[in-house]
């Protein structure tokens, strides 16, 4: 980029001078030939004006089509660059919520409190959001052959890997804990609810109860997702 900006802002408009110089030049000599003085040869067609207008287009259209191109070069680096800084920014957001899910992960683990697993879960549904959009910002930067590209997919990949650890703590523990303290506190008795407990291939905990207890019903409200 400097190097062709020095070229055009320097080495351009000296060199168009010195065409209207060579066109000046070119008018007196015919005047001569006129007079009768023979000065070009009838051949060679370097010398007329037309010849070097024509060079002189070429070379103007180059530089136009170089500039271009760099002007392209340079608005992709910047959109990359952006998304790059937008990647960084969600990564350090995602870090500290996930830190925030953790401890509170050990809080409700003590509490059980309904409300309080459901806050928890919100906020795991939001990182898990965050993550996905990530993963395609990361694309982005590899399919634009962004150089840190590799660097930031590792550092999205870890973020994932502690969020499933995270996911796994809230849907096969918290989570069963409520179910277990709300069967508990509804009275149970052969006619009451059966809680019944299902692996998915995607560590999603199912849980099926009565329809007429609120708490299981929220319960499994977090447990679908």
């Amino acid at each position: 980029q400097a190097d062709f900006n020095r070229f055009r802002v320097e080495e351009m408009p000296p060199k168009f001078e010195e065409k209207k110089r060579l066109m000046q030049l070119y008018d007196e000599l015919k005047e001569l030939e006129m007079g009768g003085v023979s000065v070009f040869n009838a051949q060679d067609t370097r010398s007329q004006p037309d010849h070097v207008n024509r060079q002189w287009d070429r070379l103007s259209l180059a530089a136009q089509q170089r500039d271009m191109a760099l002007q392209t070069e340079i608005s992709r680096h910047e959109r990359l660059q952006r998304l790059a800084e937008k990647v960084h920014k969600d990564c350090r957001s995602s870090e500290d919520h996930l830190e925030d899910i953790e401890r509170r992960l050990v809080e409700e683990r003590e509490r059980v409190d309904r409300r309080g697993v459901e806050a928890v879960a919100a906020a795991v549904r939001r990182v898990d959001d965050n993550i996905r959009n990530m993963f395609s910002d990361v694309q982005g930067l590899k399919d634009g052959r962004y150089h840190q590209a590799d660097h930031m997919h590792k550092r999205v990949y870890r973020l994932h890997e502690r969020w499933q650890a995270v996911h796994g703590r809230l849907h096969n523990d918290l989570l069963p804990r409520l179910a277990a303290r709300s069967g508990s506190g509804s009275g149970s008795s052969p006619s009451s609810p059966a809680l019944s407990l299902t692996r998915r291939t995607d560590m999603v905990t199912q849980v099926r109860l009565s329809q007429g207890n609120e708490a299981f019903r929220a319960i499994q409200s977090c447990l679908e997702w």
